[in-house]
């Protein structure tokens, strides 16, 4: 009986855990409004002919490859892409003056934040390592359109 208690005990643990992993950070709110919410909007509903929303069902897809996001944070993403039935051809640049952490902190918020319904319930919040990682290797910003062509592909 005491290791159902202990069983019981980790998974209440493990849903608080996850979410407060899913629960807006206010500093991470406020680095999404000073570097996003121009063109994104702060909610992340985009602005029309100019850049995509942040936010959709198609996101589900998109999280679910762990580089993209990262790499459109930090690389940039020019060229013509389709959300639904609206067009977007413009470039998002290069956020290189963010370091590792607040890249990874960006990426959840557009994930667990503004896609909270539509993630995985395997879904794990980024973190500065990965995002070095992904960092590690240089992308040209149409390569991020090429890849998300690709996840997005039925």
């Amino acid at each position: 009986m005491r290791r159902d208690g202990h069983t019981a005990f980790a998974w209440v643990v493990l849903a608080f855990a996850t979410a407060a992993a899913n629960a807006q950070d206010p500093a991470t709110a406020s680095l999404f409004v000073q570097n996003c919410s121009a063109c994104h909007q702060a909610d992340g509903s985009g602005t029309p002919g100019l850049a995509p929303p942040l936010e959709g069902a198609h996101w589900r897809k998109l999280v679910a490859e762990r580089s993209y996001l990262p790499r459109v944070i930090a690389f940039g993403l020019t060229g013509q892409i389709r959300v639904g039935d609206a067009v977007f051809n413009s470039g998002m640049p290069a956020q290189g003056q963010l370091n590792d952490e607040q890249v990874a902190g960006l990426a959840n918020h557009v994930a667990s934040v503004l896609n909270a319904a539509h993630l995985s319930p395997d879904w794990k919040p980024y973190d500065a390592a990965e995002m070095a990682s992904v960092r590690a290797t240089p992308h040209a910003s149409t390569e991020q359109r090429q890849l998300r062509t690709k996840i997005l592909a039925p």
